[in-house]
């Protein structure tokens, strides 16, 4: 997704707001893996559906950080997600657009541009929700292809993609903890009681779990 934050005053319904500034950004969790990458000094190659102009936008911003990209172009038009921060108190609205229907072709163009980067040894970041258009076991099939190849997978999403991903046996999984207790039919103050609920996140069948909760830090777990 295209990012653009507009900074105004404060919020006063009903009217027309003047923005103090505006700032945009490529947004996208596979991005900002790639961003850190390049400050350690690390390649990393960008994936993903990108469409019309935004598409052509986020390719110039990767590519201009000196990130390479192998994307897959797609008929719609990449989404624009928009935040209206107030700046005397930070208080935001975020509004996220629903984005593209990406069509069976080219998700197979996907698909196939996977296997043809697959590398023994690799890590593969798997990460957002999903477009319209594709089927919820989408990153179940790509971590079957990459831990079969003997790359890794990493995957952070929700919802029942994270469910089919888990069984599929990524090497790490990366929910919050609201994510986390809903894919288990559990409730934050269960969770909170005790941690023995990790051991039933890890027989989903991730290799490693790392649960962010915010302000609390994150819980790190593997079968041993």
């Amino acid at each position: 997704a295209v990012d653009l934050e507009l900074q105004i005053g404060g919020f006063e319904f009903n009217s027309v707001i003047r923005a103090q500034s505006s700032r945009m950004d490529s947004g996208g969790k596979g991005f900002n893996v790639s961003r850190m990458l390049r400050n350690l000094k690390v390649d990393s190659t960008a994936m993903g559906f990108v469409g019309g102009l935004n598409g052509q936008r986020l390719k110039a911003e990767l590519s201009g950080l000196g990130i390479a990209t192998a994307f897959t172009s797609i008929a719609g038009e990449t989404r624009t997600n928009v935040s209206i921060v107030a700046h005397e108190n930070g208080q935001h609205i975020k509004v996220n657009e629903a984005g593209p229907t990406v069509s069976e072709a080219e998700v197979g163009t996907l698909i196939q541009s996977v296997k043809d980067n697959l590398r023994q040894g690799d890590w593969w970041v798997l990460g957002g929700s999903l477009p319209a258009g594709i089927d919820e076991t989408i990153y179940a099939t790509l971590i079957t292809m990459i831990e079969g190849a003997g790359a890794h997978a990493v995957l952070d999403t929700s919802g029942a993609a994270l469910r089919h991903g888990c069984l599929a046996g990524p090497s790490l999984v990366k929910p919050n903890l609201e994510e986390a207790v809903q894919l288990l039919g559990m409730t934050e103050a269960d969770a909170n009681e005790s941690n023995d609920w990790i051991t039933g996140l890890l027989g989903l069948g991730p290799k490693n779990v790392v649960v962010s909760r915010g302000k609390d830090g994150a819980l790190i777990a593997t079968a041993q």
